[in-house]
């Protein structure tokens, strides 16, 4: 165990607080001279949305949502969010007001509510005050956090399936692609084929294809509708303009599937390798961590579409994986954090950059042996991540990828920044 001789502890952690009456606070606009006017104006804008709205919620700090939003008489309201599958699927009740604040027009949910409970989750603001109103759509700004809440009218058909959970359909077809056996999960389009790469999390897409022998990729955010997804940036390829994907059907027993987008037809198959290599990606996660040092994995392998399947959350105290890059100059480290230490124990690889673009962790000693409670855990893990094949890297956000077997591209794990 030649590196137990020189095993260091490294633990820095950084903690950062933030003192409510610290947070920026965003200026209301005068949309009214009179209050009276005001609030009447607002509470008919409302009131003309007979079938609730389409709601779009945008934060300060990049996250967004979208949903739906029912309002009645009685201060209650109805709302969906694609926050999470339970959200998007199950309507709930949440309490509401109009009020005038500062000579605005203000929309608050109940501080005991739904709505602002979800908020405070998601740091979104609870107390929004009126900033614009066209013919369809109502515009707020949080009075503390500054989000961005749209209300769209809806129409119908609309109100009906938000309430009939369809949003939590098209949340789980997107779900179901990520536990396809295989990584790869190829949309073809006529002739063109595209890779999909769904960050759930983030609900971030990016799109991987060849174009004249040369490697392309194409990323945007996305938000969940009734009938799938819309892309906040519509992807171009040539005369292939997608803008959504709607009918997204998954068979998971056949590892495939089939959408609608741009009006035409596509279908999705699983497969072993990338319609594309980038050439660049190997490197770039070696030398370049999101904080200049470490990558991060909160689950471990995924394993033929099962989440964590070496169980590394079984570790008692277990918290995160770390990809040290550069620990040593000769090797690197992958660190089980443990009870907020490095466990004495796991590999210290060799780093290579074979010419086919992927990056391999050649066995060279570890940092001692695990308990043997969690000796399997550690040694399945290990064993992965010393495949003699190595790894593709695929960029899935902009500190966020994915490192995929080249064996048979069935196990994958995921890292990103420290949350």
């Amino acid at each position: 165990m030649k590196k137990n001789i020189i095993y260091i502890l490294i633990a820095v952690f950084f903690m950062a607080s933030c003192k409510k009456g610290e947070l920026a606070r965003f200026p209301v606009e005068k949309s009214f001279t009179d209050e009276t006017i005001k609030l009447s104006d607002l509470q008919k804008l409302v009131a003309s949305g007979t079938e609730g709205f389409k709601i779009n919620v945008e934060s300060t700090t990049g996250n967004s949502y979208s949903g739906y939003l029912r309002f009645n008489g009685a201060n209650d309201a109805k709302f969906v969010l694609d926050n999470n599958l339970v959200a998007a699927s199950t309507p709930v009740e949440t309490k509401y007001a109009f009020r005038s604040k500062q000579t605005n027009a203000v929309l608050t949910f109940g501080k005991k509510g739904a709505f602002t409970a979800l908020a405070t989750a998601l740091k979104l603001d609870s107390t929004y005050s009126y900033r614009s109103a066209n013919k369809d759509t109502i515009v707020f700004l949080g009075d503390e956090l500054g989000t961005k809440l749209s209300l769209i009218k809806a129409v119908k058909k609309d109100a009906d399936e938000y309430l009939a959970g369809n949003m939590g359909k098209s949340m789980n077809a997107i779900k179901n692609l990520g536990a396809f056996k295989r990584y790869f999960k190829r949309l073809t389009i006529g002739a063109n084929a595209y890779d999909l790469m769904f960050n759930g999390e983030t609900k971030f897409l990016t799109i991987n294809y060849l174009k004249n022998n040369s490697f392309q990729t194409f990323s945007s955010y996305y938000t969940y509708t009734n009938a799938g997804i819309d892309l906040a940036t519509p992807f171009v390829d040539g005369a292939t303009v997608m803008t959504s994907f709607s009918d997204l059907q998954v068979d998971l027993a056949a590892n495939s599937g089939k959408l609608m987008t741009a009006g035409v037809a596509g279908i999705i198959t699983n497969e072993i390798a990338p319609v594309a290599k980038d050439g660049t990606a190997a490197k770039a996660f070696f030398n370049s961590p999101p904080n200049g040092a470490r990558w991060y994995s909160y689950e471990g392998f995924t394993v033929e579409g099962v989440p964590d399947a070496y169980g590394v959350k079984n570790i008692p105290g277990f918290i995160m994986l770390i990809f040290y890059p550069k620990v040593n100059p000769a090797y690197s480290r992958l660190g089980f954090w443990v009870n907020n230490a490095y466990g004495k124990y796991g590999p210290g690889p060799i780093n290579e950059f074979p010419a086919d673009g992927t990056i391999k962790f050649v066995d060279d000693g570890d940092f001692g042996t695990a308990p043997p409670a969690i000796l399997p855990i550690v040694r399945n893990t290990t064993n992965k991540w010393q495949d003699t094949k190595g790894f593709y890297v695929i960029k899935t956000g902009k500190n966020t990828c994915d490192l995929v077997s080249v064996t048979d591209a069935k196990a994958w794990i995921s890292w990103g920044p420290e949350k």
